[in-house]
């Protein structure tokens, strides 16, 4: 086959991308190929046949591809010439179609299915049986303990052993899709319509006229309705109709369904916050110190990294320091207005901003003359990036992980857990839910309250909302009293 890769025996190496080597399991890597091969006849002198061979090329054109290896140290032939030809066609990253076919056949070979073999009914098949798994994965797997009931964190809510966003389900498995489409296309199997491995469903819909384009009130827009027009993704348009291909196992997913505000947000369970605190002491301080005024101070991430140097003194007392931050004020990006707001600092966090300031390495990288007066500095004395932290912050949670698999949060949700704890700390202090809404309004620098109640959610968002309701009816009532008086 032209253009394919050079199928041989694979050797293991130390070093595999697909996740760490397993005994007698499949995982991908990355190799080495040329971009354009070429093919050369050879004769036998002895029986005078002509071979094909691979061409030898001096100075070759390599691209780096992914393979899938099976169990034996052997490439599986089809799923990396699928991969192969994705990469061809000039697609930037195969990682995740590489993740899906990975997940497929570790499926295929823990129920010792084939990829290539579809019975009669369609529950047997393995396409569909990958989908079942799949939805299984995205409605969550509970954590079981040695009786067979399910785990249960500090909360009362179960513990997932396994879970797939829907979003990552639905690709994975058009991912699947997409590769027994090249596989039918290029012959490695060869099914008919009673096995296929889907069945190809045809949706056909109205298209929908821009405004500001050639096509809506163009003397020549006839032209844009041509009859059986193929588009670029594959899909065809009639004369006012548009043809969308899709297939049975897509339609048995769930959709996608919007969520409260609230749903989006995970504030760290206690163990998951402590053992964040605890590690923290391994990463640098300035990076320490970054983290730790999101999760203390409910700081974004914009927010630390134009932190003003300015605001930064030696404490006095142990009482919390309310600083005010903004762009206006001294040029800390804080989200909504240029006023900014307030933010609240503990004494403790303050001590330690003050010492990394009048640390000698922060002096020294203050001397460089380009901090436009932040606080966090690279080592060339420039403020940090977000695109830096992000990944430290990435970084640091694969290291979280690898003690505890089931610490999962991004780097705003350090945002989440401050507010979180900082309301139920007042809720806890005898503090009416409708006061400490608005404290935490103003401590997250919210313009609208709205935006701080989904916070209540976590707490009990009947009875914080009832409570803030009601309190807001009873101001309303005696403003209307004294209007009447």
């Amino acid at each position: 086959m032209t253009g394919c890769m050079d199928i041989k025996h694979y050797q293991r190496s130390d070093k595999v991308i697909g996740g760490r080597y397993q005994a007698n399991d499949y995982y991908y890597t990355t190799l080495q190929v040329s971009w354009r091969p070429s093919v050369e006849i050879v004769v036998n002198g002895d029986t005078g046949k002509e071979l094909l061979r691979l061409a030898e090329d001096d100075e070759p054109t390599l691209i780096e591809v992914h393979a899938l290896i099976d169990p034996n140290g052997r490439v599986v032939s089809e799923a990396s010439q699928y991969l192969y030809h994705l990469k061809k066609k000039r697609r930037k990253d195969t990682a995740p179609i590489a993740k899906a076919l990975l997940q497929y056949y570790r499926f295929l070979d823990e129920l010792d299915l084939k990829y290539d073999v579809f019975p009669e009914e369609e529950e047997e098949r393995p396409t569909y049986m990958f989908a079942e798994h799949l939805k299984e994965l995205v409605a969550g797997i509970p954590e079981l303990c040695e009786n067979g009931e399910s785990k249960s964190d500090e909360y009362g809510n179960p513990i997932i052993a396994q879970k797939l966003a829907l979003s990552t389900g639905k690709n994975r498995m058009r991912s699947v899709i997409s590769y027994y489409k090249y596989l039918r296309r290029t012959g490695f199997i060869i099914l008919n319509r009673f096995d296929d491995p889907f069945e190809v469903i045809n949706i056909h819909l109205p298209i929908r006229k821009q405004s500001g384009t050639p096509r809506e009130g163009h003397m020549l827009s006839h032209i844009y309705n041509k009859q059986n027009q193929t588009q670029p993704d594959g899909s065809r348009t009639t004369a006012g109709m548009r043809t969308v291909e899709t297939t049975d196992i897509m339609g048995g997913f769930p959709p996608e369904q919007s969520k409260e505000a609230h749903d989006t947000l995970r504030p760290m369970t206690p163990s998951h916050k402590e053992l964040f605190e605890r590690e923290l002491i391994r990463l640098p301080i300035e990076k320490q110190l970054c983290f730790r005024l999101g999760l203390e101070s409910g700081l974004r991430l914009s927010e630390f990294t134009t932190f003003p140097r300015s605001v930064i003194y030696r404490p006095s007392d142990n009482q919390e320091i309310k600083i005010q931050i903004g762009p206006l004020f001294n040029g800390c990006m804080t989200k909504f207005s240029k006023e900014g707001g307030q933010a609240p600092i503990s004494a403790g966090l303050m001590l330690d901003l003050y010492d990394y300031t009048v640390s000698e390495f922060r002096l020294q990288l203050d001397k460089k003359g380009l901090h436009n007066g932040r606080l966090f500095l690279s080592r060339y004395g420039k403020p940090f990036a977000q695109n830096t932290l992000q990944t430290t912050y990435s970084q640091y949670r694969k290291y979280l992980q690898s003690i505890d698999p089931t610490w999962d949060y991004t780097i705003h949700e350090l945002r989440s857990t401050f507010a979180t704890y900082r309301l139920e700390d007042k809720l806890d202090n005898g503090m009416s839910a409708s006061l400490a809404l608005q404290e935490l309004s103003k401590d997250m620098r919210h313009e609208d309250i709205k935006d701080t109640l989904k916070y209540a959610t976590f707490r009990d968002v009947r009875i914080v909302r009832k409570s803030h309701a009601e309190h807001m009816n009873e101001r309303m009532e005696d403003a209307m009293e004294r209007g009447n008086g």
